[in-house]
Formats: C-alpha cells, structure tokens, sequence
C-alpha cells in the first residue's frame, strides 16, 4: 500500500538515484541536500512500505507555491505514482492557504506536460534557454487550487 509523508535528509541518497535516473540534466546531490535547509522548501515522498518511489520539491510562500522538482523510478513510471503525489500535494497546499501553484517542464517533456494539463494546469508562457544543458526552452504552466 502507497503511503506519502514528508521526508528528511535520511532519504538524500534514494531521492539522489531517482534524480539521477529521470532526468539527463539532473540535480547534483549537494543541490538536492540543501533543499532540506531551506524555510520554504517541503519534500514528500510516495512508498510502498520503505521502498521511495518517487519524491516532489515543492516551495510555498504566502499563497504561492512552485513545484521545484519531481521524479519517479523508471521501474514504477505509468502506476499513477505522479497523479497521486500530485493530488496528495495539492490538498497538503490547500490546507497551506495556497491559491496558485506554479512550475517550469522542458517543451519536449510531453508526457509531464499532458499530465500536468489532466491535473489542470494551464499554460502561462516560455521561458527561452532555461535548461543550461542544452538551452532548451521550459513551459511556465500554472493551476488555480480550488477554494476548500
């Protein structure tokens, strides 16, 4: 059975081969271990029993938050392991006082741009050259929580 819960820095090396695994330009571990220190930054992560499945970054400020990263392991891609850490993030917001939730993916990363227009976001714009490795440009997509 899937659980998702807040993590500590006791995961850093799990949520470092997942990153590693899902992305080409990925977070160094350093990156990812700071997020641990930052006062806005909450990082969740979906189990099965003690095995990480994925994890979500999230940052929230006022009645904003930015999804920072997310990330599946290819082994548990297509079992709805996104949706759920999604939707699990999204009434954790709500509860926050979050009103708009806001991230950046690659225009080439089709299969999380159809996922995150499902879970409701809209397109808000490009921002040109923003992927370093290979200025490749990222949708900015934004969703409006509903009120609870």
């Amino acid at each position: 059975m899937r659980k998702i819960k807040k993590i500590t820095d006791k995961w850093i090396d799990e949520i470092y081969e997942i990153e590693k695994e899902a992305f080409e330009d990925f977070w160094s571990k350093e990156m990812l271990s700071s997020e641990f220190d930052v006062e806005q930054s909450d990082i969740f992560g979906i189990f099965d029993d003690d095995f990480l499945a994925g994890f979500v970054i999230v940052w929230h400020y006022l009645d904003e938050a930015h999804i920072m990263d997310i990330a599946v392991r290819k082994s548990e891609r297509k079992k709805g392991i996104a949706t759920e850490l999604l939707k699990y993030l999204f009434n954790y917001l709500k509860n926050e006082g979050v009103k708009f939730v806001y991230l950046e993916v690659r225009v080439s990363n089709l299969p999380a741009v159809s996922l995150y227009k499902k879970m409701g976001f809209s397109e808000l714009g490009i921002r040109k050259n923003y992927y370093t490795n290979n200025n490749e440009d990222a949708l900015v997509m934004k969703l409006a929580l509903a009120n609870s």
